[in-house]
């Protein structure tokens, strides 16, 4: 027992000595992107103007979010490209996430969606955001013009 209450102090010692010496480990979270911009979109065959606003969040590590593409007309109406973001990598410079295309009213009725997606970029303001349904970017892409903040 004396023993024991002899090597406490100096346990406690070089624990504290060792957790000063020791850098502190800290897990730094998926970084997120949220951005919009103006540029033109491939729609029915035909490049029109568009804007592009998307925002991504990150739970345990897994990047999740959702986009829209407006597409004003002539006759006023808003044609709509939206779907969800399930993947890809962002880090505080740029950002290349995946996901599928849910609404597509550019397509014949139902408006269904074209494919998967991705969305790709450098993070800052008058950065050029291309998007493209990965199995017909000859078809279905468009480059912006915005502003992204990757955090």
């Amino acid at each position: 027992m004396k023993f024991l209450k002899r090597m406490v102090p100096g346990l406690v010692g070089l624990a504290m000595i060792l957790a000063l010496l020791t850098p502190a480990y800290a897990s730094p979270g998926t970084p997120t992107v949220s951005g919009s911009g103006t540029g033109n979109v491939l729609c029915g065959g035909m490049l029109l103007p568009a804007t592009i606003s998307f925002s991504t969040s990150s739970t345990g590590g897994t990047i999740s979010g959702t986009y829209n593409i407006s597409i004003p007309t002539f006759s006023g109406m808003v044609v709509v490209i939206s779907g969800t973001i399930n993947g890809g990598k962002v880090s505080t410079q740029s950002y290349d996430v995946t996901g599928a295309e849910i609404t597509n009213s550019c397509n014949p009725p139902p408006f269904t969606g074209s494919g998967s997606t991705a969305i790709e970029g450098r993070c800052g303001s008058g950065v050029t955001v291309t998007y493209e349904v990965t199995e017909h970017p000859s078809v279905a892409a468009g480059t912006f013009t915005g502003t992204a903040t990757c955090a």
